[in-house]
């Protein structure tokens, strides 16, 4: 379980000539775009089109940072990362691969994963060796791309 609190020093509200965001609210000047943040669910009207994101339910670090906008996007961040947690355990690329992608898990794992999700961490990079060698995406066909992605993945590995 994580814990994140901050206490707020300064108000979050704000104003330019193109958009608004107060308390819980975001409104666009220009063309009345809009989103408003209730709990677990924000309710936004984009181009005429209304839609509504709610969370799922389930186990969200406590994340308490006495704004409801950044306290919605930070339980938003964590199930997006959720979802992409593959069923054997390993970070996948995304919706439509079964797999990690190592420069990509990587570069994520660097960002805060690592220190988020130490076991899945652990699993993916473990995924993404064979032979004692690190397996390469296959995207790619360049040389200095491949060595990219074996730059960052030893970087990880620190």
């Amino acid at each position: 379980m994580f814990f994140l609190k901050a206490v707020t020093v300064f108000a979050y509200d704000y104003e330019n000539e193109s958009f608004v965001i107060k308390a819980n609210k975001a409104l666009s000047k220009v063309n009345g775009d809009n989103a408003i943040v209730e709990s677990n669910s924000v309710k936004s009207v984009v181009d005429g089109i209304a839609s509504k994101k709610t969370l799922s339910p389930g186990e969200y670090p406590f994340v308490q940072l006495n704004d409801p906008i950044l306290d919605f996007l930070t339980k938003m961040a964590f199930e997006e990362v959720k979802l992409n947690i593959h069923k054997d355990g390993v970070f996948s690329a995304g919706a439509n691969w079964s797999t990690a992608w190592t420069r990509d898990m990587s570069y994520a794992i660097d960002l805060s994963l690592g220190f988020l999700f130490p076991d899945v961490v652990e699993k993916s990079l473990l995924s993404r060796v064979e032979n004692e060698l690190i397996v390469q995406d296959n995207q790619y066909r360049f040389d200095s791309c491949i060595k990219n992605c074996e730059i960052i993945f030893i970087l990880i590995c620190r």
